[in-house]
C-alpha cells in the first residue's frame, strides 16, 4: 500500500453552535439548506448531508461544502492567523516566492517547521 501526505491547503470553515444559523447560510452562499429543530441538511457533492451543533461547514478547493464532526476536524485542521500562513509551489521546492510574511522556498519552509533537517 502506499502512502500520502495531505498538500498544505487554507480553507474556510464556520462551526455551527446550535443558534448561528444565519451565519451559517451565509456562509453558504444561501446554498439550499433544509433547517429542521437543532440541525439542517446542506447540498453537498455526496447529497443531502446533516450538520448538528458543533459541526463544521468546510468549504472545498472547489467551493463545494460539507460538514465535518469537531473531533475529525481538530485532528485535521489548525487555524490560519491571518497573514502568517504559507501557500507552498509544488513546481520548484527551490523557487522562492512572496508570501505574507516574506520571501521563502518550500524546503526553507519545510525546515522552518522541523519537517526536515
Amino acid at each position: 500500500m502506499t502512502k500520502f501526505r495531505k498538500k498544505p491547503t487554507i480553507i474556510d470553515a464556520i462551526q455551527f453552535n446550535g443558534e448561528n444559523i444565519n451565519d451559517v447560510k451565509a456562509f453558504l452562499d444561501f446554498n439550499t439548506v433544509i433547517q429542521y429543530d437543532k440541525s439542517f441538511l446542506i447540498k453537498t457533492l455526496e447529497g443531502n448531508m446533516r450538520v448538528s451543533p458543533g459541526d463544521w461547514v468546510i468549504k472545498g478547493v472547489l467551493g463545494e461544502f460539507y460538514p465535518c464532526k469537531d473531533e475529525i476536524f481538530k485532528l485535521i485542521y489548525e487555524e490560519v492567523k491571518e497573514g502568517v500562513y504559507f501557500q507552498p509551489d509544488y513546481t520548484d521546492v527551490n523557487t522562492k516566492k512572496e508570501y505574507p510574511g516574506g520571501s521563502v522556498s518550500f524546503l526553507d519552509y519545510l525546515e522552518s517547521q522541523g519537517e526536515i533537517e
